[in-house]
């Protein structure tokens, strides 16, 4: 606890993380500059004890938009620590409001990277054991879907596989074709947590038919239930009747079969 406040040049201020800042929270800041006090202005440091260099621990959207590179900067100077520690405090002070989650989610990467486990980092940081799972896979998303939407250049978010993998759970029956359309789908942006939803409680409530379904024809109606303009389960259900039909099954004896 505790700190001296101490203007400094931002030339001699390190950053340690590569917080991205948003426009939204630029323009604001540049608004309310005029009306801010000394304590609005002070951003967290650690000085360097061997070198003439402070490390910038929080604040970051503070200190990229308030200040031009050849300002003194107001700092509050605290007790150097370990870059584990620093991520920590900048993690921790993440200012939630404007913070984007690529942000949060490069952040745990890097946490995780240096060997923080997910208790520490719930303990020490902003992040709630809910939200940390968000921002990283589950062990049941495939290396290959990592690997594919971490080196995409518009990835989709962790969180939205997850769902996945959930569900592939749920519906362990699903062959392994009909999970690889859906991960396929997410990758592509084509495919939003609430279908995802939504087609697994269509799997839930007609499981039986389904199965039933050729492999071809379950993703069939699998593609039809990702392309639908809206989300239609009666008409899901339809489609699911025809194919029934087309391979020769009717619902009647499908029925009677299972008495």
């Amino acid at each position: 606890m505790g700190g001296n406040i101490v203007y400094i040049p931002k030339s001699k201020i390190q950053t340690v993380f590569n917080e991205k800042i948003t426009h939204t929270y630029q323009v604001r800041a540049q608004k309310l500059k005029a009306y801010l006090e000394i304590y609005d202005f002070l951003v967290p440091v650690e000085k360097d004890p061997y070198q003439d260099v402070y490390y910038l621990v929080g604040a970051y959207p503070r200190f990229h938009s308030l200040f031009h590179d050849n300002e003194l900067v107001p700092c509050l100077v605290e007790e150097y620590t370990s870059p584990k520690e620093q991520l920590l405090k900048i993690a921790r002070r993440f200012e939630n409001q404007y913070t984007p989650p690529i942000v949060k989610r490069e952040m745990v990467d890097l946490l995780k990277a240096i060997g923080i486990t997910d208790d520490e980092i719930i303990r020490k940081t902003i992040f709630e054991r809910s939200s940390l799972n968000k921002y990283q896979y589950s062990n049941d998303i495939p290396s290959l879907v990592q690997y594919l939407n971490e080196t995409s250049g518009n990835p989709t978010s962790r969180e939205t596989l997850n769902m996945i993998g959930r569900l592939t759970i749920t519906h362990h029956w699903l062959n392994q074709d009909v999970i690889a359309e859906l991960y396929k789908a997410a990758l592509a942006k084509a495919l939003s947590q609430q279908q995802i939803r939504s087609i697994s409680q269509f799997l839930t409530n007609y499981s039986s038919l389904f199965m039933n379904l050729h492999l071809e024809n379950q993703k069939k109606l699998l593609k039809y239930m990702i392309n639908s303009p809206a989300l239609l389960p009666k008409f899901w259900n339809k489609r699911l009747q025809e194919l029934l039909q087309s391979q020769g099954i009717s619902l009647k004896r499908l029925t009677l079969s299972r008495l």
